[in-house]
């Protein structure tokens, strides 16, 4: 699976944000709603981690 930057992925539990594309090993900010600033430290995981998850832009459908 290809991950694309700026889209929305479910990491186990946590919501996250890619921050770059590919298809190997990528960086994401998980979401943190608690935090004044929502976005945690970067962090790297695999691609196949992660499951697209529904974004507003997209009508709160999961980018095809």
């Amino acid at each position: 699976m290809s991950i694309q930057q700026g889209h929305r992925y479910a990491w186990g539990a946590y919501d996250a944000i890619a921050l770059e594309s590919g298809s190997g090993c990528v960086q994401i900010a998980v979401i943190d709603h608690d935090l004044p600033y929502p976005l945690r430290a970067p962090q790297w995981v695999h691609a196949s981690q992660l499951k697209p998850a529904a974004m507003r832009y997209f009508g709160n459908k999961v980018p095809a």
